[in-house]
């Protein structure tokens, strides 16, 4: 529930804030946001976080796609856009998976598993960050 609310209310802001700093800021920006991570009793803020960083990384990846491609490419553009999205989300769910069951003793996930998890996640938006600030801003 908590990334579902911080994904609601970065939709908004997001469009209004990528038409000031440009769209790949807002996306760069949305990676720095999920990186957060390091008590469980942070789990609810550290969602709505996460939930707010996808809210900004999609609304705006949406637009940094279209516009990085000429008008009569977007349609395929953002079909590879979303292609790619669900792909990647399938993916990472798996190696995260793989990496808890890599460090599961007789007793379930060893707490390491999910620090490792969790590092290599933040790895993993911290280089999205950097490759989104690299991306041309292309037409408009």
């Amino acid at each position: 529930m908590p990334g579902a609310l911080g994904q609601l209310a970065a939709g908004p802001l997001s469009g209004a804030i990528g038409r000031r700093l440009r769209s790949k800021w807002t996306f760069t920006g949305g990676m720095l946001l999920a990186v957060w991570h390091e008590e469980p009793w942070r789990i609810g803020p550290e969602m709505f976080l996460f939930g707010f960083g996808m809210g900004f990384g999609v609304s705006s990846g949406g637009n940094l796609v279209t516009r990085a491609v000429s008008v009569r490419d977007t349609g395929i553009s953002n079909a590879l856009n979303s292609v790619l999205r669900r792909v990647g989300g399938g993916i990472g769910g798996q190696v995260g998976a793989a990496l808890l069951a890599g460090f599961t003793t007789p007793g379930g996930p060893a707490q390491v598993a999910f620090a490792v998890a969790f590092a290599v996640s933040a790895v993993l938006c911290l280089l999205g960050a950097g490759l989104a600030a690299l991306v041309p801003e292309g037409r408009g």
